[in-house]
């Protein structure tokens, strides 16, 4: 292993830390426990996508040479299903917590939440447990899973951030997990096929609209 691969590895709980850290001294302990609890939650629910990883392993899909069997991996066995992962825990878990008031603070669940997601994942793909490792180039998807999921997590904690605040929530909840979704098979699909061009203007794009949504959530009037 080399050093990058240890950096990587160590992106996603740097990234909590300082998370953790600038949202506790804004808010109370209270915030502090739930925010632990959506790092610690977000980790158990990749064993979703772990799951799904090893049904398209079962069907032994194609992925090589098969553009359509790419987007079904990329899309739902991997993008889905690690989102919907993190849907299940926020809205059983997170976000029926009194700290959620405001769009603002479930976003900040749902980054936390996918930071304890990349984390796992990325010490599952490090020691290659259970054999369930994605198809990526190793030092590359280290460096970016911890990146890549906190927008993952701004998309999907936006929506369902609004629920509460909202009276459409139904459209909120499937519009965020579809979003999240779509930009998470968007990274894989990248990813795998190691187009970089594809992967730069993806995580140009996805910046610009997670400034948006944050700002949108900070200053989000019902």
């Amino acid at each position: 292993m080399s050093l990058t691969s240890y950096l990587g590895l160590g992106i996603s709980p740097a990234l909590a830390i300082l998370l953790y850290v600038y949202l506790i001294l804004l808010n109370n302990k209270e915030f502090g426990r739930v925010l632990i609890k959506s790092f610690l939650l977000g980790g158990l629910s990749c064993s979703i996508c772990i799951l799904a990883i090893y049904l398209a392993k079962y069907e032994d899909l194609n992925i090589a040479t098969d553009l359509v069997a790419t987007l079904v991996y990329s899309f739902i066995i991997v993008g889905f299903s690690a989102e919907f992962g993190k849907f299940i825990v926020l809205k059983l878990f997170i976000l029926t917590n009194k700290e959620v008031k405001s769009p603002i603070h479930g976003l900040a669940f749902s980054v936390m939440t996918s930071l304890g997601f990349s984390t796992l994942m990325g010490l599952i793909f490090f020691f290659n447990i259970l054999n369930s490792n994605p198809p990526y180039g190793f030092n590359m998807y280290l460096l970016l899973v911890g990146p890549a999921n906190v927008g993952f997590g701004i998309i999907l904690g936006f929506f369902l951030g609004l629920v509460k605040f909202v009276e459409s929530g139904f459209i909120y909840n499937i519009g965020g997990l579809l979003s999240a979704g779509f930009f998470a098979g968007l990274f894989s699909f990248c990813m795998i096929t190691q187009d970089y061009k594809l992967l730069s203007l993806f995580a140009f794009g996805s910046s610009i609209v997670a400034l948006v949504l944050i700002f949108r959530a900070m200053y989000f009037r019902p």
